[in-house]
């Protein structure tokens, strides 16, 4: 999933100013074979078809579960917790507790706008 650098990024979202379209748009256009000023020549077109997959995923299930569930269904489908394992192998841990805490909270504003 982390395989979309910076520069890909940044010619997508040029691509999406210029013809006034969504970044999602543009990629989809790109995994289809499009091209556009400025995207790297190795692009990895299977990393982008896999990012606009999982939001393609989460698009559909958005209105019938928590904004918590998904959130938790992103982190583990991106690996989230291996990547800031590895990235910060001191103070993961810390970090994974304050995202927990973050989804916890929520998840309690999630119930109290189901009970008010």
């Amino acid at each position: 999933m982390r395989e979309i650098g910076k520069a890909t990024i940044t010619a997508i979202v040029n691509a999406a100013q210029a013809g006034q379209v969504s970044c999602i748009e543009i990629s989809r256009q790109i995994c289809k074979g499009f091209s556009f000023p400025g995207l790297p020549k190795q692009l990895n077109v299977q990393g982008l078809k896999s990012f606009i997959q999982l939001i393609d995923s989460f698009e559909k299930i958005k209105k019938k579960e928590p904004v918590t569930s998904i959130m938790k269904q992103i982190l583990e489908k991106i690996k989230y917790q291996d990547y800031i394992r590895l990235k910060y192998p001191t103070d993961w841990e810390g970090r994974w507790e304050n995202l927990q805490g973050l989804i916890n909270y929520l998840f309690l504003i999630y119930l109290f706008s189901k009970i008010f």
